[in-house]
Order: C-alpha cells, then sequence, then structure tokens
C-alpha cells in the first residue's frame, strides 16, 4: 500500500476569507493511495494499513464501505466498528489458534507453535494483549535501535588469480572472468598450436 502526499490548496473562494482560517486549510495535508496490482475486496489487509494511517492522523478521502465489518444487506447498509476493531486487535487469529487446539494438536504445533512462544515470552495470553504491549512499548521509546554491523571475514585465496578461495569447510572453486590480455594470449596460443601441428 501507497500513499502519495499532496498539500491541499485553498479554493479561490476561500482566499478571500479571513488570513487565519485559510492558514488552517493551506496546512492540510491530503494523501492519495494506491494499492498497486492487489485486489481491494471488502475487508482486505490493506484497508487495515488505511485505518492505521486515518488513525495517525492522515487525510485520505475514503469510505467504510471497503473496511472488515461493512454488510449491505438489500438497501441496508451497516457498518460494526466493533468488528473492525477485532479484526486489527488479531481476535480472529485468536479464535483460529482455539479451534485448531481443540480440533488437531498437531497442526496447532506445526502452524502455532513459535507464536504461542512468542506470547508466553510476552507474558500475554492473546494476540489482543501483545498488540497492545507492543503499542504502548513504541510509545514509551518511538526511537528505532541501530543495527549492530556484522563482522564479515575477509575470504582468503589460495592462488593468484583469486579462483580458489579458502574456508573453514575447505578449498572451492570460483571461476572468474578472463581478462582482455589474458583472452588475447589464449587466441594466440590457439593459433600457434593449429600452426604448429
Amino acid at each position: 500500500c501507497f500513499f502519495f502526499l499532496m498539500i491541499r490548496r485553498p479554493p479561490r473562494s476561500t482566499q478571500s476569507r479571513s488570513s487565519a482560517a485559510s492558514d488552517v486549510y493551506k496546512r492540510q495535508v491530503s494523501t492519495q493511495s494506491t494499492w498497486g496490482i492487489r485486489r481491494t475486496t471488502t475487508g482486505c489487509r490493506v484497508f487495515g494499513c488505511l485505518k492505521g494511517a486515518l488513525d495517525g492522523g492522515l487525510y485520505i478521502p475514503h469510505s467504510v464501505k471497503r473496511f472488515p465489518g461493512y454488510v449491505k444487506e438489500g438497501k441496508e447498509e451497516k457498518y460494526d466498528a466493533k468488528l473492525h476493531r477485532e479484526r486489527i486487535f488479531g481476535v480472529h487469529i485468536d479464535n483460529y489458534m482455539k479451534y485448531l487446539k481443540d480440533e488437531s494438536q498437531e497442526d496447532f504445533q506445526r502452524q502455532f507453535s513459535k507464536w504461542e512462544g512468542a506470547l508466553k515470552k510476552a507474558g500475554a495470553t492473546t494476540c489482543e494483549q501483545l498488540y497492545k504491549k507492543v503499542h504502548d512499548a513504541i510509545r514509551k521509546n518511538p526511537e528505532r535501535p541501530q543495527r549492530q554491523k556484522k563482522e564479515t571475514k575477509k575470504q582468503t585465496y589460495t592462488d593468484q588469480r583469486k579462483e580458489q578461495i579458502k574456508t573453514t569447510k575447505g578449498v572451492y572453486r570460483r571461476q572468474r572472468k578472463l581478462t582482455v590480455q589474458e583472452r588475447k594470449q589464449r587466441v594466440m596460443k590457439r593459433i600457434q598450436d593449429k600452426l604448429g601441428a
């Protein structure tokens, strides 16, 4: 999901209004969203991204018709914000985990063993509790930790052309391109071999 930021300019009708009102209008930032090749079906995950951007304070022209929880039956339209909230906080994942745990322990272990370990490590019993803990931790310290650079070991070569590389597991060969001079020498050697034979 991509958001394109645009500065909104006031229409000509508002330019004659007071300067304070037009300054507020000028400072608003509008965005346009594009989903790329994603299909925008009702309840699609990209609308969770849109909801997050809206909650973050961006102005994006939108409708709730594509959010999870929107139902249209005949002429009656209904949006259930509670269902959308549950979707954001992963209640559907918890329900599926409980279902799998009851149905097949083997499938549960294959699919959710690491996830269950992460929940235990965080001291949470549900995805919602885990998400809230993560959000609180981000709010307390929004700084992104710097990654430590990995030390890269220099490769050791056993020959002058640097084709044979020595490692702890043994020696292996990586063919390199011939230089222009080496190609010319190879051609001359073939010509001499043909003429000499």
